[in-house]
């Protein structure tokens, strides 16, 4: 890593080394939950102190609301992308997790009659209800 000063100023004395912080137990962390995270649409929110979870669909931001744990987020973020997507949506984890769980593909709700999404409009109030 590039580092602005010397690299010895960082060794030695108390620096920790990210082996020996994955080798530490929980407790050390004191509560604090880790926010280092791989997932797509899943941000660390400073203010809330919570998992905020979004994603962009036609030029616009879609809040999918806030979680307290980083993995519930990311199976959010997966079910909404595969709804809007179908089968060629790109989620955090496998899609078949999300493809026989009663989601509707693109081409499918092409087919569907007008009136038969399930009521209101949806948003974020039905993408936090579990839509």
């Amino acid at each position: 890593a590039k580092t602005n000063f010397p690299i010895q100023n960082y060794l030695g004395s108390g620096t920790v080394s990210n082996s020996e912080r994955a080798a530490a137990p929980a407790a050390a962390t004191a509560g604090d939950e880790e926010r280092v995270h791989s997932y797509r649409g899943v941000f660390w929110d400073k203010k809330s102190r919570r998992w905020r979870c979004q994603l962009g669909h036609k030029n616009r931001k879609i809040f999918l609301g806030y979680f307290a744990v980083a993995g519930e987020a990311a199976r959010a973020y997966d079910q909404k992308l595969v709804e809007l997507h179908g089968g060629s949506a790109k989620t955090n984890f496998p899609i078949q997790n999300y493809l026989g769980s009663g989601t509707v593909s693109n081409s499918e709700r092409a087919a569907a009659p007008a009136g038969s999404s399930g009521g209101g409009g949806g948003g974020a109030a039905a993408a936090a209800a579990g839509h």
